[in-house]
């Protein structure tokens, strides 16, 4: 699955890196099996932006980060770690049902075309 985004921002503007949201919807009717146990992303190019943090939404509804997403403790409340120039990377858990994904990333390299910054992020194969 291809899940990738461009946005462009005009030279003036000095905007320096963006960050997005990639929300992935999981058919639940494709699949004899809904339990997932490990996640692989595969981001094009690779090793130009970060992965800021990895959540799912299981049945009920609840939101929740994947337990093998890296954290550390900040004043007493863990919070999610910056993968910086993320390469291919595999996450495995626990098997849960996932409905959803939502991947935060942040891209601080662009390159210039028509007077104007270009920054690509997404990934190009998100597999469950």
């Amino acid at each position: 699955m291809l899940e990738a985004r461009q946005s462009e921002k005009n030279e003036n503007e000095c905007v320096t890196e963006v960050y997005g949201i990639i929300h992935v919807t999981i058919p639940q009717d494709i699949s004899n099996n809904i339990y997932t146990n490990t996640l692989l992303l595969h981001p094009p190019p690779e090793y130009s932006m970060s992965v800021l943090d990895i959540q799912y939404k299981d049945q009920n509804g609840e939101c929740r980060r994947i337990e093998t997403y890296p954290t550390k403790q900040v004043d007493n409340k863990e919070v999610p770690v910056e993968i910086t120039e993320a390469g291919k990377l595999v996450f495995s858990f626990p098997k849960r049902k996932i409905t959803e994904l939502q991947i935060k990333v942040k891209q601080p390299y662009w390159f210039r075309h028509d007077n104007k910054r270009v920054f690509l992020y997404g990934f190009q194969d998100i597999v469950e």
